[in-house]
C-alpha cells in the first residue's frame, strides 16, 4: 500500500455512480492536488480508483477509512439505504465517527451524534428530492452534521444538477470543499491503529453504537472535549446548555420563520461565514446533571489555557429551573476566558420574562478575575449571529491583550497575521 495518507475518502452508493459522479471525484482530486501538491492518484481514496482486481477490497476500504484525513460522502436516497442491503456507506461513516470520538446523545426523538469534524456531506441530489421518499433523511442520527453551502440552487437541486446547469457555481462549491479538505491536514484526525472488520461495524444511520443506550441524554462533558481541540483563538467551543427534558429535542431558538434554523445550524452559519471562518465544536449539556458545573468548568479552563474561545449558549428555559440556574451561576464564578449568550425569540414573552427576572443574578455571579462576556440575543436569527460574533470578538481582544497570539488563522491565504473577527453580519439585529 502506498505510504501517502489520502487527504479525503470518498463514500458513495454504487447505484449512484455515473459519468457525473466519476467526473466530480476527478475534479475534486485535481483541485485538492493543486492545493497540497500531492499527485492526483494518491490525494484521495475511492475504492474503484485505488483498488485493483485481486486486492482485498474489504481490508483496503477499512484501512483507508482508518487513516484518511477527511470523509467526503455523497448524500442520496441510495446512500442512506434503509433496507440495509448495501451498508458500506453507513459503516464507513461509523469509522469516521469513531475516529472523532463523537458523542452519541439520546433524546425524545432518538440518538444523535454530536461533535464530529472533518466529515463533509455533499448533496448529490436536492434536499427535497432526498426527503421525497423517506422524509426523515438525512437520518436523525447524523442530522446535526451540516451539509448545506450558502447557495440556494445547490440545496434545492444538488451537486449533480449544478454540474449540468451551473458550472460556475459548481466550481465555487468544489473549491470551497477542496479548501476544507486541505485545512483538515493541519491537525488531522488520529488514525485508528488496530485493524477493523468493516462488515462488523454498526450501521451509523439506522443503529446505535454498542453501549449507546446506557449513555442517556446529554452526556456530561469530558475533559477530552477541549483537550482534543487544536490550540488557538480561531477555534470555537460552543456549549448548548439546555434541559434534556425539554419538549423540543433539537433546539430552535428562533421560531418566527417559515423554516427556522436549529442551534447547530446557527453556530455553523457564524463559524463558516465569509467574515469569520473558524473551526468549531458543539457540545450539548444538561445543567441539571450531577456534577455538571465542575465538569464544564474544567473544560472551560482547559480551553482558556489553549486560547480557544468557549461560549455558553443558554436556553432561556434553564433560568426558570433552580437547579439549572444554579449550575450556570457556579460555572460563571470560575476563572475562564469566554462568553455567554442567551438566545431568545422576541415573540416568546415567557422567555423574555425569565431573562428580565434573572439576568441580574447571572451578572452578579461572574468572576471578578476573568468575567465572561455576556449578551442577550433577543430578536431573530441574525441577532444570534450578531451576538455570537460580538462575544467572540470581545474574547479575542482579551486574548490579544493578555499575550501574543501564536496561532495563524487556519483558513487564510497570504501573509501571516493576527487573526481577527469582523464584527459584521449579513442581516440586521443587535445583541443586547
Amino acid at each position: 500500500m502506498n505510504d501517502i495518507v489520502p487527504h479525503f475518502f470518498v463514500s458513495y452508493s454504487r447505484g449512484d455512480r455515473d459519468r457525473y459522479l466519476d467526473a466530480f471525484v476527478k475534479h475534486l482530486r485535481k483541485q485538492v492536488s493543486d492545493l497540497v501538491n500531492i499527485d492526483e492518484q494518491h490525494v484521495g481514496f475511492r475504492d474503484v480508483d485505488n483498488l485493483k482486481s485481486g486486492d482485498d477490497w474489504k481490508t483496503g476500504i477499512s484501512t483507508n477509512a482508518r487513516r484518511s484525513h477527511s470523509l467526503v460522502c455523497l448524500y442520496s436516497t441510495r446512500f442512506f439505504d434503509k433496507n440495509r442491503q448495501h451498508e458500506y456507506c453507513a459503516k464507513e461513516f461509523a469509522i469516521f465517527l469513531k475516529r472523532n470520538n463523537a458523542q452519541y446523545q439520546l433524546d425524545e426523538v432518538g440518538g444523535q451524534f454530536r461533535g464530529a469534524q472533518y466529515i463533509f456531506p455533499v448533496l448529490w441530489i436536492g434536499e427535497n428530492d432526498l426527503q421525497a421518499v423517506v422524509p426523515s433523511l438525512p437520518p436523525y442520527a447524523v442530522k446535526s452534521i451540516q451539509y448545506t453551502y450558502d447557495h440556494n440552487e445547490y440545496v434545492k437541486n444538488g451537486l449533480q444538477w449544478m454540474m449540468k446547469k451551473k458550472r460556475g457555481a459548481y466550481h465555487d462549491i468544489l473549491l470551497n470543499l477542496a479548501r476544507r479538505i486541505r485545512d483538515c491536514t493541519k491537525q488531522p484526525l488520529p488514525p485508528l491503529e488496530n485493524e477493523i472488520d468493516i462488515e462488523r461495524m454498526y450501521n451509523a444511520f439506522w443503529e446505535s453504537p454498542e453501549g449507546a443506550a446506557a449513555a442517556g441524554p446529554a452526556a456530561k462533558p469530558a475533559d477530552v472535549a477541549a483537550a482534543t481541540l487544536r490550540p488557538g483563538p480561531m477555534q470555537l467551543l460552543a456549549f448548548e446548555i439546555r434541559l434534556s427534558s425539554t419538549n423540543v429535542p433539537v433546539w430552535i431558538p428562533y421560531k418566527n420563520l417559515q423554516n427556522p434554523p436549529n442551534f447547530a445550524t446557527l453556530v455553523s452559519d457564524v463559524a463558516l461565514s465569509p467574515e469569520n471562518k473558524f473551526d468549531y465544536t458543539i457540545q450539548t449539556v444538561d445543567p441539571t446533571a450531577e456534577g455538571v458545573a465542575d465538569d464544564v468548568s474544567k473544560v472551560l479552563a482547559t480551553a482558556t489555557g489553549k486560547q480557544i474561545i468557549p461560549i455558553l449558549f443558554v436556553h432561556p428555559e434553564c433560568l426558570g429551573n433552580e437547579i439549572a440556574r444554579t449550575a450556570v451561576k457556579e460555572i460563571l464564578k470560575n476563572k475562564w476566558r469566554g462568553g455567554l449568550v442567551i438566545p431568545v425569540d422576541e415573540i416568546d414573552a415567557e422567555a423574555v420574562a425569565l431573562i428580565d427576572k434573572y439576568r441580574g443574578e447571572l451578572e452578579a455571579a461572574r468572576s471578578d478575575q476573568e468575567p465572561a462576556v455576556m449578551r442577550i440575543a433577543a430578536g431573530n436569527a441574525s441577532t444570534f449571529q450578531t451576538a455570537a460574533v460580538s462575544v467572540a470578538h470581545a474574547v479575542l481582544a482579551l486574548i490579544q491583550k493578555n499575550g501574543v497570539v501564536q496561532q495563524v488563522h487556519p483558513h487564510h491565504e497570504g501573509l501571516d497575521a493576527l487573526p481577527r473577527f469582523a464584527n459584521t453580519t449579513r442581516g440586521a439585529g443587535n445583541g443586547q
